[in-house]
């Protein structure tokens, strides 16, 4: 089993290695426990719909109950940040400034006021990019071109090209790092 409670290590913290959290959520698709989503996704070949989470178990009394910020019975906050359309809950959630966007529809990790929502790219950039990028149609929705994973919904940054393409920044960075200095997709030459 994949998952690893941050409290097993003895640091006082509970949660896992995703997110500092005083609840575990039940998994409706599987009726099985887990300390967040990306735990359940390790230990499953299916994915969880963050969205259709409804319940949670308390950590401190092992309390059964809906999706709160505060366990109903002990009182416990299960996270600084919380947010009721993601389900996350996360200590640590004010210190990574996450942020939830009505227009993506999920969280964000950042600072909200750096940020705006490029309606033609779909997703969150940086404000200083408004204006000042090449929009491609729904670039923030397709996979990375290198690695093939997911950028919308990843949890590290991602950046734009001057040529409007998207990637992971750790996936530009190895090809910069093997002189690979083209776009993947469009081969004009990278710029930021």
């Amino acid at each position: 089993m994949n998952k690893i409670l941050l409290t097993d290590l003895n640091l006082n913290i509970y949660g896992c290695l995703h997110y500092s959290r005083h609840c575990e959520i039940l998994a409706p698709c599987c009726n099985k426990y887990y300390s967040c989503r990306f735990c359940h996704n390790n230990d499953n070949t299916h994915i969880l719909n963050r969205f259709n989470i409804e319940k949670i178990k308390c950590l401190k009394c092992n309390n059964i109950q809906n999706k709160s910020q505060y366990c109903n019975n002990c009182n416990t906050c299960f996270g600084n940040y919380f947010c009721n359309i993601c389900n996350i809950f996360d200590n640590f959630g004010l210190e990574k400034n996450i942020y939830h966007c009505n227009k993506c529809g999920i969280c964000r990790i950042g600072i909200k006021e750096y940020f705006y929502h490029c309606d033609i790219c779909g997703g969150c950039l940086p404000l200083k990019l408004k204006d000042n990028h090449k929009c491609i149609f729904n670039s923030m929705k397709q996979e990375c071109a290198i690695c093939l994973n997911d950028i919308f919904n990843c949890r590290n940054s991602s950046l734009i090209l001057k040529c409007g393409h998207m990637f992971h920044s750790k996936c530009i960075n190895l090809c910069l790092l093997y002189k690979k200095s083209k776009c993947p997709l469009c081969r004009q030459n990278i710029e930021f």
